[in-house]
Parts: structure tokens; sequence; C-alpha cells
């Protein structure tokens, strides 16, 4: 320990006898890697030629530069086929199993050894220390059971003295309820964790009227953690934010924070280089961008040579002003971390710099919690999460704002209660694939782990829920299929995004059509109730203010028509909202329909969609009025005062039962 513990002295001034241990080093871990049963020839050979002293007349930094041009690199796709075989010692003599979370692929071992704890702990306390100290109170909420995060830190903060609870929540309900209390009880003031678990947790206390956690401090691992998201987190709890580390299961943790926020490089313990498309070099101090290539110094046990991490990273160049002169790194990210719309590519900073724009103080409006985006085919939706009721035109000047980054696609902002399970998986499944649902790229479902694809079903059970979602009943949308012969979908092979789409048509108007037959004539009024009931809930949830229920009931169903290829006029007048449907989709796709086979309950589409509408808008006490052509119709709602309160007569809009049925004349016109 203090060997280790003069090294990091030395890497932390900058002296000479850093480029010394790390030569001795370095040493000694291509001749461990070599033992192991993944060493490649190359490697091999490497070990024989390496010599024990630095070369006669070169410095160590260059000799050390020499050696690892001279190694091959170790490809992530290679550990993860054989992660055993990167072990040289046998697995009993490790004290913890532990894995990768399998993101990108099969999980890869990461089992601990004592000498992984020791230096691991010691490199994050030296740091950590700066600005913890005993009398802080520490609550850990990392749910990885394979990770060794939770373990590891829980060490750091004994190392420190620091008392610390290490905390549990379920993947999936979300209750946070005791550990909330538990926060309160131990007077925590540093929190431990991942930011999506922290607003979660945030959620929850402002939906259960209980108050919000207050921290001096946020060490934030494992997720993507931008500027505009610290800050974020930092107003909605009044703490300082740091992203407390950076690593991974397999390489152990390669940089660690200090006390002004910045992510030093451990360079007692890692040499690290930087690729891109011109080649790979050894970081030296000066800017660099790329990705990130490591070589554990301290891990003989499961030793790592020129490890492709495929995590992009910014060297600073620059001199951190804690005094620390280890090298200051950025992380951006994973490669696949970036989602393309044409030629548009959209990161995480992109999104969240839109969301959290540092011009917009904190207390004007609400405030959006957290968000996840959702794709298919031109259509993109971004759910959101706030702390307190939003108005129409607060909803739309974001909406507007967020629009901008999405041209020539048709972009949607709702407002839910709570964000689809998927949202908290970030630390397992990085930002893509927890924050942005592409429902058009299954090859990204096939990369979560078993568990996480059942909290992607419930996910899109969720979104199925959230009115106006664009055909969000995506869980059929297919993996490559036959369809059977003689219909339009008929094709062998991937399908094309076009095809995509209209088999998800397919899909959910086939759905609709089972469910009008099985209920029939007499008991499909009762379903259409059912759901103009859920409807209606779902819609004061999210916009409680009357006028905006009003304007939004017609939203709804101008997005299905859309979906349809209907031709569609809306105008929002002060005191109304007119839908002009000039040719209906669904009229139409009902005609192909049935002359594919599909059996059909309803005479028209009308019939179910009139009387859903004006049921749904009698649940609200809305006003709705419309009018029936053959295959065209218009709508008007009357959108009432700003602020005034939901419900019946004293509004002065007609009473439910008179604006849904009507009487029978009125009905036996609106069919007409």
């Amino acid at each position: 320990m203090r060997s280790h513990l003069r090294a990091i002295q030395a890497a932390q001034a900058g002296s000479d006898e850093l480029h010394r241990i790390q030569w001795d080093k370095l040493v000694s871990t291509v001749g461990s890697a070599a033992s192991a049963p993944l060493a490649t020839e190359p490697l091999r050979r490497s070990r024989e030629l390496t010599p024990s002293a630095v070369p006669a007349g070169v410095s160590p930094r260059q000799a050390i530069r020499d050696l690892l041009s001279a190694l091959p690199l170790l490809e992530r796709s290679v550990l993860r086929a054989r992660p055993n075989a990167a072990l040289n010692i046998p697995p009993s003599r490790f004290v913890h199993y532990y894995e990768s979370s399998g993101t990108t692929g099969d999980p890869v071992a990461a089992p601990k050894a004592v000498d992984d704890l020791v230096v691991n702990t010691m490199n994050i306390g030296e740091m950590w220390g700066r600005f913890l100290v005993p009398g802080d109170v520490a609550l850990i909420l990392i749910n990885g059971p394979f990770a060794p995060a939770g373990y590891q830190f829980e060490k750091v903060l004994e190392y420190l003295g620091v008392m610390s609870a290490r905390l549990w929540t379920d993947n999936v309900t979300g209750d946070y309820g005791r550990i909330l209390a538990i926060v309160r009880e131990i007077e925590a003031n540093v929190y431990v964790g991942t930011a999506s678990r922290l607003l979660e947790m945030t959620q929850f206390a402002l939906d259960h009227a209980e108050p919000v956690p207050r921290f001096a401090r946020l060490l934030l691992m494992a997720e993507q953690t931008g500027p505009h998201l610290l800050r974020h987190l930092e107003e909605l709890t009044g703490s300082v934010a740091l992203v407390c580390s950076y690593g991974s299961s397999e390489t152990g943790t390669v940089a660690v924070t200090c006390e002004r926020g910045r992510l030093h490089l451990q360079s007692q313990s890692y040499l690290a280089e930087i690729g891109d498309d011109s080649g790979i070099r050894l970081i030296d101090g000066g800017p660099d961008r790329g990705e990130l290539v490591v070589t554990t110094l301290d891990l003989p046990s499961r030793p790592l040579v020129r490890y492709r991490t495929g995590d992009l990273v910014e060297i600073t160049g620059e001199r951190c002003r804690c005094g620390s002169a280890q090298p200051v790194v950025r992380t951006l990210g994973r490669e696949q971390d970036v989602f393309a719309l044409g030629d548009l590519h959209v990161r995480q900073g992109d999104v969240e710099a839109l969301l959290w724009p540092s011009d917009v103080a904190v207390g004007e409006g609400p405030r959006p919690l957290n968000y996840m985006l959702v794709l298919r085919g031109r259509h993109v939706v971004c759910l959101i999460t706030t702390d307190r009721p939003a108005s129409t035109s607060w909803c739309a000047a974001l909406q507007r704002r967020l629009a901008e980054m999405f041209s020539a696609r048709t972009f949607a902002l709702r407002v839910v209660e709570s964000l689809p399970p998927l949202a908290t998986q970030g630390a397992y499944v990085g930002w893509k694939l927890s924050r942005v649902l592409d429902l058009d790229d299954t090859t990204l479902w096939d990369r979560l782990p078993a568990p996480i694809r059942g909290v992607l079903q419930e996910t899109l059970q969720t979104l199925d829920a959230i009115p106006d979602m664009p055909s969000v009943t995506a869980r059929d949308v297919p993996r490559p299929r036959t369809e059977p012969a003689g219909t339009p979908m008929a094709a062998q092979g991937t399908m094309t995004a076009e095809q995509q789409a209209q088999f998800v048509l397919g899909v959910y108007f086939r759905t609709q059509a089972a469910i009008e037959r099985y209920m029939g004539a007499d008991r499909l009024p009762q379903w259409t109730q059912h759901v103009a009931e859920i409807n209606a809930a779902a819609m004061r949830r999210q916009l409680p203010d009357r006028a905006a229920q009003a304007r939004d009931l017609l939203t709804g169903l101008n997005s299905m028509l859309d979906v349809y290829g209907s031709d569609t006029t809306r105008v929002d007048e002060a005191d109304r909202t007119v839908l002009e449907v000039r040719r209906c989709g669904i009229y139409d796709y009902r005609e192909r329909a049935r002359e594919q086979g599909v059996q059909l309950t309803l005479g028209r589409p009308c019939e179910y969609c009139v009387d859903l509408h004006h049921r749904t808008a009698a649940e609200l006490g809305i006003s709705v009025r419309n009018e029936l052509g053959e295959r065209n119709c218009r709508w008007v709602t009357d959108v009432p005062v700003t602020g005034a309160p939901t419900g019946g007569d004293p509004t002065g809009v007609e009473s439910a039962a008179d604006t849904a049925h009507g009487t029978q004349d009125e009905r036996g016109e609106q069919e007409r």
C-alpha cells in the first residue's frame, strides 16, 4: 500500500518518477497478459522481446511509447467472446465475481482479486478525500447486482471514514418510500449513484407529496452526464454535482473526479492512448480526442493490454486548478450512443441543451424533470415529466424549441406522469437504448440483456396507454419475417421502413377489428365508454387546464388520421379548434383490409370514431360537434376560458349525456 501511495503522489505531482513506475508496471503487465489463454502469438513474442530495463539512451516515456506501438490491440469483441480467457489465475482465487452489463453483447466476466480492490480503493479514495470528510453521510443507490461499483464505493467511503447506506429499489415499481425515509433519518448529505435513479426518486417524492431530498454533493456514475443535466440536478437538489468516476467492470476505474469536478486519468494504474482515423497515440498531456484505448498496470490477475473501450473521450490538455498533474478527460459517450435521422446525427447533449438551457432561470414556469424520445418512421415523440402542471403555451414553446432539432420529421411533445421503466436503465444499457426508443431498429432490441428485454416490453405497454402516440403498439414492430402469401406485405428478408410502417398499421387495425367483432354491436358501446374514460383520465393528468384539454381532444384524432395518410387541416382559433378532414385515410384502409379478408363488424369507421370522441368529450365536460360526409368530416371543439375547472354544467357546456349521445334524431343526422 505504501508503494502504491507513492505512485499516486508521483502521478498527481507529475514527477519524472511516474514514467519509471509506469515502465516497470508495463513490463510486468505484458508478462502477465502473455501468460493468459487469451494472449495472441504477437503478444507472446512481445514478452520475449521486452527488456526488463529501459534501453540505454532512451527515456522511460519513449520506451513506453515504443513498446506499446509494438503490441497488438485487444478488441472488445474478442474479450466478450472469451472473457475467462483473460484471467491468468483460477477463478477460485478471486474474492468477488462481477461481470459487465452485456449491453452490446455477451457479459464480460470481471472478477475482483484483493489487489484490484486495494488499488482501486486507494485511487478513488485519494481523490475523493479532497472533498469528503468523516461526518459526511452517503446514500449509495446503485441497482447493479453484477457490477462492482456499489461495493467498491462502499469500500472507498470506509477508507475515508465516511458512513454510507447502500440501499436498493425495485427496478420496475420504483417505490422509493423507504429510501426517502432513511435519507431523512440518517441525514444523508452525499448521493452516490446514477442520474436516472436520482431523477426517478425525485419524481417519486413529488408524486407522493414528500420533500425532494437535498444533498451537499452528488457523485454521479455509470451514465453519460453532460453539463446541462448536471446543472439540472444541482438545481433540483441544491447540491454540487460531480461525475465521480469513469471506467467499466472489465477495466476498473480509469478516471476519478477532483473537487473541481474534473475527471483525472489514474496514470499510476493505466496507460491511456487515443485512437481515430489517423492512428493510435499515447496521451502526452496535450489536447486530443478519439476512442480511448487502455492498458491496465495494476491488475495482474486479469491484465488488459491496449484494450479498445469503444468510449469516445476528449483530453483537455489543461492543467487542473486542483493541482493534480494527471490528465483531465471528458467522456463523450459510446461510439454507438448517437442516433441518425437522415443526415442529422443527434447526441444526448444536443437534446439536454434544449431541455435545460442555461439561459432559463429556475422558477420560470414548470421544469422538465426527465425525458425519453420515441422514434418511428418520420415521427419523433418526446415524453417528459415535469415538476408541476404544464400549461398549453409552455408545452407549445418547448415543443417548438425541440422540433428545430428534428427537421423534416413530425415532432410531438407529450407530458406524462412517469416515464416508462426503461428510462431508469441507462447505467446498464447506455443512453441510446434507455432514452431513445427507436421502434424501427429492432437490432437495438436484440442487444438488450434478457432482464432488460422484459423492461422493454413493459415500456411499450406503458407507451400504448399514452394518448396520441403514433402507432406505438409497435411492440409488434417486426423482426424480418415472411408475410402470408396474398397480403400486401408479402416479402422475404428485411422490411423497408415503409413496409414496417404498413405492417404496424396492419397489426393495429386487425387488433381493433378483432375487438369490434368480439364485442359485437351490443357490447361495443360499453367498450367505447371504457376507452373514453381511460383517455379522459390520462388527459386530465397531463393537461389540468380545460382549454388545453379541449384543444388536445382533436390532436389525437388528427395524429391517427395522419398515420393513415389522411388529408386534414387543423385551425386553432381563440375560442375553438376546427379539424377539417377532406379525405379519411382510415376509410380507405378499411376497404383495402376488407378486400384482403379482414372481417369488419361496423359498416363505417365513423361509428366507433364519432362515439369515442363524443364520449371522451363528455367525460371531460367539453363541447364537441361534428359533421359527416361520405369520406370526409368536420370537427369543432369549443375552447373554454383558460383555468375553468373540469366539470359539467357550471361551465356552461352541454351536459355529458347530451354532448355524447344527443337525441336519436341528432345522431341519425350525424350519421347521414
